[in-house]
């Protein structure tokens, strides 16, 4: 679970979730009224957004939490399709990315002329800032011996104990490294 920050982008944050909630009853999207009125602002290095449902009493209520490198872009495009990618889950059988989510995703993309997909997306300048920050907190660095693409780990995991084992999209062992 992403741990929770505190954020000068959280008025807006709430802001957007309420407008875009508001736009997508508006033109028919089912979303579910039980969605929590605060965006839970995060610092992780994977993901850029979360859409988290829990049930109380019987009551399904659900959070949306969103990464802050997204509210660092020069370009509000990420964070805005991020935040709708986040509000479809909230519709009924959309905790996944199965048929009915991309039929929900589709009109929303037609409708509004916006551009969510399941993941990655154009979210280049987002990842960019995710695997920089990811950079300056990792205690390990993996690197593949044939492509040299560099995987950065906080933690002490497998991949960074025993490299050899692993293996890279161009087929290559890695070999890490520590960095700190």
């Amino acid at each position: 679970m992403p741990k929770k920050i505190q954020s000068p982008h959280q008025k807006r944050a709430n802001k957007l979730l309420k407008h875009y909630r508001e736009r997508l009853k508006l033109i028919g999207i089912p979303i579910d009224d039980n969605i929590k009125a605060e965006v839970l602002i995060y610092n992780a290095v994977s993901t850029l957004g979360f859409c988290q449902s829990e049930n109380q009493n019987g009551t399904k209520t659900f959070e949306i939490q969103i990464n802050e490198v997204l509210f660092e872009c020069k370009d509000s495009t990420d964070l805005i399709n991020t935040l709708v990618h986040e509000l479809i889950h909230t519709v009924p059988r959309c905790m996944n990315h199965k048929k009915e989510w991309k039929h929900w995703a589709h009109i929303v993309n037609a409708k509004m002329n916006l551009n969510i997909k399941r993941s990655g997306g154009n979210k280049e300048e987002s990842a960019h800032l995710i695997n920089e920050e990811k950079k300056n907190k990792a205690k390990y660095k993996v690197t593949c011996l044939k492509c040299k693409k560099e995987i950065y780990y906080m933690r002490y995991c497998s991949i960074v104990r025993i490299p050899e084992c692993w293996r890279c999209h161009c087929g290559s062992p890695f070999k890490s490294e520590t960095l700190r």
